[in-house]
């Protein structure tokens, strides 16, 4: 080989942080001392490929080298972002009671899906949430915010009612015996 006459670059140039290089579709057109030509895949195992870097966001140029010669290609890293995101499990408790429980997320868990093909699970946090408001009765709709992407789930606050009833304390002149209070709380 003489030299690399000219590189025709991936089909894919752009990579989202995080992906790996694909090289399909790329290739060189490799000179040879008796001016006869050959083109070779940039997949062919004598083909190296150097200074791709999936967490460097900006421009980067690759060197391509093979048999001692070398040539170059620009390719694109462009930062990881969240394109959806959907509920993976509820939180476990739905339903409260007025003035009395505080929002439990325990169980909750959103599937977050990246722009670079990636996916994740994410516990629902507090911080994550708006309309949680246990003050007012009925359905409520409750946000998860996540990078700037919703989705929604609905609980439902209801009513206490509380029943009680109790006994007297009566003291019997026979030994000062007391019988105890008994309370009863029902809620609804």
């Amino acid at each position: 080989v003489s030299g690399i006459k000219d590189i025709v670059e991936p089909i894919k140039t752009e990579y989202v942080e995080g992906q790996d290089i694909d090289l399909t579709g790329g290739y060189i057109i490799t000179e040879y001392n008796d001016e006869t030509e050959e083109i070779v895949y940039l997949t062919d195992s004598d083909v190296t490929i150097e200074g791709f870097d999936n967490s460097t966001i900006g421009t980067q140029t690759i060197i391509v080298r093979y048999k001692g010669k070398t040539i170059t290609f620009d390719i694109k890293i462009i930062a990881k972002s969240v394109e959806e995101i959907e509920i993976n499990t509820y939180p476990t408790k739905l339903t409260y009671l007025q003035n009395l429980e505080n929002v439990d997320l325990t169980g909750g868990t959103i599937k977050v899906k990246y722009n670079n093909g990636t996916e994740e699970t994410i516990n629902i946090t507090e911080s994550m949430i708006d309309g949680f408001d246990n003050t007012v009765i009925g359905p409520q709709e409750i946000t998860v915010t996540y990078y700037g992407k919703t989705i929604t789930f609905n609980v439902q606050i209801i009513e206490k009612e509380i029943f009680e009833s109790a006994e007297m304390v009566k003291l019997s002149k026979g030994g000062g015996k007391r019988e105890t209070d008994s309370k009863e709380i029902k809620y609804l």
